[in-house]
């Protein structure tokens, strides 16, 4: 409460002034008098201050979001961020799909009720944000650096659902490097990411950081052979020669041929094939099933069926040529045959050689 001095002092005089009686009995009467006056004059002056307000013990108001709620934030929040003190790691090369030409992985999660301001701010969203009652919101940040896909990243989004409690939600999101997937979902609910790429669908458990049982593990793990190469005479006794040199890896899916059979992989070459011949004139054309197979298991496998013209030495402006072969999934060593069945002007039989092939086992390469 405040009051003026000044207004007290007006008061009193004013019942000072009042004539006053010697008689004990008038001053009796007046004591009434320049209490009420003086509690006047207090209630017209004195004023008491507006209490300040309470600071929400959440902080600014938050836009309670719909229960289906999935959004990609562009960016992370800061390093002093209380979000972060949730966060449960995740290892990437675990929490990882990868499909032909498309690929993403996660490095940690964190499950929240509400995304203050700041952090909002930061991570690129309209403002605060809170989880309607009984739900929360669960964060998955996307890995940096990524794994790369098969085949070239392709240009368009697949197919992408995020699954929670057994129930699809679509999203047209795409899974950008230090990006954070926000999704609003009932509180411990199980989430699942779901990416069909080129027909085929596998499946990431984003709580646990593990994929279902419909991925395709050559996916995740490369086998490979550098530096693989063969070669044959083809016109004895005169010089010349079929060369093949470059890399095999085993792959579900190659661009060249699409998805393997069933319970088949492509043993994928990249590199060059091409001919050294003398004296020839005209195009030379090898018969591809007919001049390259591999045995495994006492099974020939034959390369693909088609007839490719045969280019001159490769020059370092030359482009790698890909042929693929079908064999079991579960290839890993064999014998790769050239016996060259050719298609030229004056050509003679090959020489058949072999060269024995063995995948080793490597991490999957990451995208720079």
């Amino acid at each position: 409460m405040r009051c003026g001095a000044g207004q007290f002092d007006t008061a009193i005089r004013l019942a000072s002034d009042h004539p006053q009686s010697t008689e004990g009995n008038e001053t009796s009467r007046l004591r009434p008098l320049i209490t009420l006056t003086l509690l006047a004059v207090g209630a017209a002056g004195c004023t008491a201050p507006q209490p300040e307000p309470e600071p929400s013990p959440s902080g600014p108001a938050a836009e309670a979001v719909a229960a289906d709620y999935v959004r990609m934030a562009p960016s992370t929040p800061s390093d002093t961020s209380p979000l972060l003190l949730q966060k449960r790691p995740l290892t990437p090369a675990d929490a990882a799909i990868i499909g032909p030409e498309y690929a993403t992985a996660f490095d940690w999660t964190a499950a929240v009720p509400r995304i203050d301001a700041d952090d909002a701010d930061r991570m690129g969203l309209e403002g605060a944000i809170t989880a309607p009652s009984g739900a929360e919101l669960f964060l998955a940040h996307v890995a940096r650096p990524l794994p790369r896909p098969v085949g070239k990243a392709g240009a368009l989004t697949p197919a992408i659902q995020v699954v929670v409690n057994g129930q699809a939600r679509e999203s047209s999101v795409r899974f950008g490097r230090d990006h954070i997937l926000i999704v609003c979902v009932p509180t411990g609910a199980p989430v699942l990411l779901k990416m069909s790429d080129k027909g085929r669908t596998q499946t990431l458990d984003l709580r646990s950081g593990k994929r279902g049982p419909d991925a395709n593990p050559l996916f995740y793990t490369r086998y490979a052979m550098k530096d693989f190469g063969v070669r044959t005479n083809i016109r004895p006794p005169d010089p010349g020669r079929i060369d093949m040199s470059g890399s095999l890896a085993l792959l579900p899916w190659t661009e060249e041929h699409g998805w393997a059979p069933a319970g088949k992989a492509w043993l994928h070459f990249e590199g060059f094939l091409y001919q050294m011949l003398a004296d020839t004139d005209g195009p030379v054309t090898l018969d591809l099933s007919r001049s390259i197979t591999v045995t495994v298991g006492g099974k020939t496998c034959p390369a693909s069926a088609e007839k490719r013209l045969l280019a001159d030495t490769p020059t370092s402006t030359s482009t790698p040529e890909p042929l693929d072969i079908a064999v079991p999934a579960g290839f890993r060593t064999g014998t790769l045959r050239l016996d060259p069945e050719v298609i030229c002007h004056d050509c003679h039989p090959g020489t058949p050689s072999s060269v024995r092939i063995t995948l080793v086992a490597g991490p999957v390469p990451m995208a720079p």
